[in-house]
């Protein structure tokens, strides 16, 4: 059995949960994905998720670097991006799954020995519907603000089990 994930939600993300509804779906999904708990049919296509999580990288590069805050490219299944990608990747070549959607997250700064994946509390910060677009100095200031927001609610408890 998988390793509860401790989740914290920025007021950003909770307030796009009346925007976009299937936002909780995709969190839900990407806690899976990081509790490992994916599975595959046949095919090769995930049999028990909505969303596939593609590109999942660290923003370590100027305009955006930020210590421990990642992004991991989202794409809906049977959507143009994902058709697109599973036509010129197999699943192994998950690195090279990218779209303009990205869940953007956070780690916790005390587990920095551990790899990302195997880390126990994850910050969902943003969701950015223009992901490319939103690179840019003010992202990385309320990025910045959002992390350390996180960091003061898991120093608090203010975390939820996955």
């Amino acid at each position: 059995m998988s390793k509860a994930k401790k989740v914290w939600l920025s007021p950003q993300i909770k307030s796009q949960f009346q925007a976009i509804p299937e936002l909780q779906d995709l969190i839900r999904d990407f806690i899976e994905y990081k509790k490992e708990n994916l599975k595959f049919n046949d095919t090769n296509n995930y049999i028990n998720i909505r969303y596939l999580i593609g590109r999942d990288v660290p923003y370590d590069k100027d305009p955006l670097k930020l210590e421990d805050t990642y992004h991991a490219h989202i794409l809906e299944k049977g959507s143009p991006s994902h058709l697109k990608a599973t036509r010129r990747y197999n699943f192994n070549k998950q690195v090279d799954w990218t779209s303009n959607y990205a869940l953007v997250y956070c780690t916790l700064w005390s587990e920095d020995k551990l790899p990302h994946k195997e880390r126990s509390a994850f910050g969902i910060l943003d969701f950015w519907l223009d992901a490319h677009g939103q690179l840019n100095t003010n992202s990385k200031f309320r990025l910045q603000e959002m992390v350390d927001e996180f960091e003061r609610a898991v120093n608090k408890g203010e975390t939820m089990l996955w």
